[in-house]
Parts: structure tokens; sequence; C-alpha cells
């Protein structure tokens, strides 16, 4: 499991005219990754002190100036003749540096303290448009925003790439351990859009794409390549889940657990599917009725021994209503 850390954390350690920073790890503008260890800083008394790590050097020093361009910002203090009257702690989440890559000159660090959250502060070094492998990004408040992709033969490129390797051989404990997790929380809903993550894949020319590659407003791969066996568990490509009951919710039957949405005028073209599969299976569906009959019936239709319950709303040949799909064994 990943532990964060806290890193560069400016505090007062003691009476006199001093801050500490705790230790961090950063990466120089030389591309180097380097561990700057705790550092007491010195401070100028009846004053503001602006204190800041170099990307340069690494070097974290103190300046009555404010925070310069090209420095990544820890504290600002405030002193009296004495000591410290206050310590305002002034670590953006992320910060801009400029970094030769491959030959060519990119801007671009994050440093993200425990408990920080994208986009919860105001950076106080100004943060400009940045390239780096022909991808152009904005950045907003904190957060990278509509990144561009310039080259007509890009390099396999992750705005964000989060991977997280377990390398116990076995792992246990009921946590969740997931690279991206998305959770919103509302109180209520008129009018608004929600989603825990979204997806979309905008296409603005023309798609003639005849080779086996796909394109997708979302993906999700299992990869078992390096399996070495699957005796028992509860695997999946695709896992949606309600959670174990609603017991404050005065209507579940508003919930469809997949909602599949073409609504365009009638004259478009049709879809080719509303579900592909391309795959071998022992089954097409593998349905669990939770103890019903819920979505089941056990009545027989002439030979058959059973039958589904569909919900149909066709209003363009007079389907409409609940109707049902005979089952036979």
């Amino acid at each position: 499991m990943i532990s964060p850390t806290n890193a560069f954390t400016p505090y007062i350690d003691g009476p006199g005219l001093s801050v500490t920073v705790s230790s961090g790890v950063v990466i120089l503008t030389s591309g180097a990754p380097t561990l700057v260890a705790l550092t007491a800083v010195s401070l100028t008394a009846n004053t503001t002190n602006y204190v800041s790590l170099s990307f340069v050097t690494g070097a974290i020093s103190n300046s009555t100036s404010p925070f310069a361009a090209g420095v990544y910002p820890i504290a600002t203090v405030v002193t009296d003749n004495v000591g410290v009257k206050t310590l305002t702690d002034s670590r953006p989440d992320v910060a801009t540096f400029t970094v030769a890559a491959g030959g060519s000159t990119g801007t671009g660090s994050v440093v993200l303290a425990e408990g920080a959250t994208i986009g919860d502060t105001t950076p106080a070094v100004a943060i400009t448009a940045t390239t780096i492998n022909a991808v152009t990004a904005n950045v907003s408040g904190s957060v990278l925003t509509n990144p561009t992709i310039t080259s007509a033969t890009p390099a396999a490129t992750k705005v964000i790439d989060s991977e997280v390797t377990c390398s116990a051989s076995s792992i246990s404990g009921g946590n969740v351990i997931a690279p991206v997790y998305g959770h919103l929380t509302i109180a209520a809903s008129t009018g608004a859009f929600l989603a825990g993550v979204e997806g979309k894949l905008s296409i603005t020319g023309t798609l003639n794409d005849a080779t086996s590659a796909y394109q997708a407003a979302l993906v999700g791969k299992l990869d078992l390549a390096s399996c070495t066996g699957l005796t028992a568990g509860n695997l999946a490509m695709l896992w949606l889940d309600t959670g174990d009951n609603a017991p404050n919710a005065a209507n579940l039957g508003i919930i469809s657990a997949i909602v599949i949405t073409n609504t365009g005028n009638n004259t478009n073209p049709n879809m080719d599917s509303l579900l592909r599969a391309d795959a071998k299976a022992n089954f097409v569906m593998d349905l669990n009725d939770n103890n019903g009959p819920n979505f089941t019936s056990t009545a027989a239709i002439g030979t058959y021994k059973a039958k589904l319950k569909v919900q149909v709303g066709c209003e363009g040949n007079g389907l409409t209503g609940t109707y049902y799909i005979p089952l036979y064994q």
C-alpha cells in the first residue's frame, strides 16, 4: 500500500529567528531526483520572510523578496525582533521548472504533500502553458488542463499516468487499492450531470480505420499475460456495484445498472448494435435473481420452464409495457 509523505513541511522547532523544513525528494532542472535533507533556515528579523526550494540547486533558503519564478514556495514567515510571529504554509500542489528532455526543452514538475488536493490552492508561482514530448497543456490554478498533442505520429502518451505495483507475493486486508479513484459526494441534484468518473472521445474528422485498433470513450483492460493460475475469485473486466443496500432511498426503481442512450432524431442512422461481444464464453449471460423471483418467473409457458421479465418502450411499433422472454432447459 502506498504511504504518502509530507515533504518539505515548514514548522517552528524552538525559539529564535529560524524555521525548520522537513526532508523531501525534488527533481532538479538537470532531471535528477535529489533527496533534500531536513533543513534549518535562518530568518531576518522584523520583516516578512519567504522560504523556498531552488529547482536548480535543491537548496532551501530564505529571502525578504516575494517568491520568484523557478522556485518551490515553502513558507511565508513574519518575524519580530526575537522570533517568529506567524508561519504560513505556502506549498502549492503543482510548481514548474525548466528541464532538458531528449535535447528539447520542456517544463513541469509535481510536488504533492500528504493530504494535498489538486486544485485546492492557488500556487504562489505563476504557471504557464507547458510542452513535453509534443504534448502541450495549460494550467488552471494547480490543475493541468486542455492538453494538445501536435505530432501526427505521437508516442504513447498518458497525461495522467498513475501506476501502482504491489510487490508482495500475495495481498490481503480488505482495503481498496486503485491507481485512480473517483468519488463524488452530493446532497441533492437538479439539472446537474454528475459522474464519479467520465471518459469522452470526440471525433472531429472522418474515422476510416480498418485495422484491429479500437476507439472508445472508456476502456478497461484485464491483463492476464503473466498470470500463473485462476482458481477462485470474483474477477471481471467491468464491475458495477450499488453497495449492500440503500435503506434511506425512497425509490430504488429509478436505478439502472447500465444505461445506453442514442436519442438523436429518428432520421439519424442506427447504431450497429447496443451490445457487441467478440469472445469465447460459456454463457451469453450469467443471471442471479438475488433470492427472487424479481426479474424471473417460474410460471411455465407451454413447453418452456420459466421466463425473464423485460420492460419495453418501443412507441414506434406499439410495443410498450412488460414482456417476457421464455426459457427452456
